[in-house]
């Protein structure tokens, strides 16, 4: 699997140009956003779709056809593309551009707005956009939010658990068009804010008072009652990683490393190269237990377990950042008093266990897919080494979203 990612300054070309894209199709008759003249008659549910800016991660639950053979000569449609994935980074302008197999017969064209590629995160947002502005008379609380029972949200276990969160009105965006649902997001929209994160490898359900979502257009009728019930599952606990990161269908998904040293480096050499007092930074797809974190070891060229420790990165308490407990974990070896030491130059091999024995999602439900593996090299190449702490770099530089 081939992954690159372009430089920050090339993101805000593209998005002159999506603004630029924007206009022409719009006319002088759209608002700031965007906004199409409203159509008239019933109420029809165009988009949901889940968002998660800090990957850039957007499928839509709705958008679930597979996708179409493609070559050089017959090229896919514009934004998607063929024999390929490519993924925006909101926190920071650029592009990840990801390989993923196809069939033995070809390539196809990827969507990665298509709900059978890549699948809702933990982190998600959901929007249920529509095809025109919804009559809020009665449905709107003191608060500016919408009352909770127009949208909610529960496991599909007996009986189901409910799941609190958020439910509120946006009036921005294109129902016929959106250049980028993290920037020009599809609406207008119910959308709903989970207080916590969702559970990784679980189906939810998602349940709208259909009766009272109606259409603001004169005579405006509701949405249809079948359209009131839809069903999703998040994306299972894994390793997210450059080298090895599979979608449902084996397909790719962002590294949501916030790190400027990320392990391993996209950047390095193959396999990559690890200074003497470098931390392991890797991250989960969802909170694992911290106790499960002993299913993560290192080996060396022989097979031998090294001392090491796998510890989930605490931020300091001052720090803008809000705590990410158990997800982000850095590996450091330890020596026989189990104090951090550093890397003897050698060949070493990062392994995190998945299966029943492997890691497990915070709440003691789904385990780690598959086991993890990455084989790195550690050489004496001469970093500093900052005697308060050996393990600076790559531990204590993480950037806010």
């Amino acid at each position: 699997m081939r992954i690159s990612r372009s430089s920050p300054h090339e993101y805000p070309t593209l998005t002159l140009g999506v603004l630029l894209h924007l206009f022409l199709l719009c006319g002088a008759g759209c608002g700031p956003v965007g906004q199409d003249p409203e159509p008239t008659g019933p109420l029809r549910i165009l988009h949901i779709v889940f968002l998660d800016q800090k990957r850039g991660l957007n499928p839509d639950l709705l958008n679930n056809q597979p996708g179409r053979a493609c070559s050089s000569i017959e090229p896919c449609l514009p934004p998607l593309q063929c024999g390929q994935l490519v993924f925006n980074y909101p926190s920071n302008g650029s592009l990840l551009t990801v390989d993923v197999p196809d069939p033995p017969t070809g390539d196809i064209c990827h969507d990665p707005e298509n709900i059978l590629e890549v699948e809702p995160s933990v982190d998600s947002v959901i929007r249920v956009a529509f095809d025109q502005h919804i009559d809020l008379t009665g449905l709107e609380l003191p608060d500016g939010n919408l009352d909770p029972a127009l949208f909610t949200l529960t496991t599909t276990t007996d009986p189901p658990i409910p799941i609190p969160g958020v439910v509120r009105y946006d009036r921005s965006g294109s129902p016929d068009f959106s250049s980028d649902p993290n920037a020009f997001p599809y609406g207008p929209a119910i959308v709903f804010d989970p207080a916590e994160p969702l559970a990784p490898a679980t189906e939810y359900r998602i349940t709208l008072d259909t009766p009272r979502l109606r259409s603001r257009s004169v005579g405006g009728s509701a949405i249809p009652a079948s359209q009131g019930t839809h069903r999703f599952t998040t994306e299972p606990l894994r390793v997210l990683d450059y080298l090895r990161c599979p979608a449902a269908n084996g397909g790719g998904c962002a590294n949501v490393s916030e790190f400027y040293f990320a392990f391993p480096d996209p950047e390095g050499l193959d396999p990559p190269e690890v200074a003497p007092n470098q931390a392991l930074a890797f991250q989960f797809t969802a909170d694992v237990l911290p106790e499960t974190l002993d299913r993560v070891r290192v080996e060396d060229a022989d097979g031998n377990l090294v001392p090491a420790r796998a510890t989930p990165l605490i931020l300091d308490p001052d720090s803008e950042c809000p705590p990410a407990p158990a997800r982000i974990i850095y590996v450091v070896p330890v020596d026989a008093s189990g104090q951090p030491s550093t890397w003897n130059p050698g060949s070493y091999r990062l392994l995190v266990a998945g299966g029943a024995s492997g890691a497990q999602a915070r709440d003691g439900g789904a385990r780690a897919v598959g086991d993890h593996r990455v084989d790195f090299t550690v050489t004496d190449i001469g970093t500093e080494v900052d005697e308060g702490d050996p393990f600076a770099i790559g531990v204590n530089v993480l950037v806010c979203p």
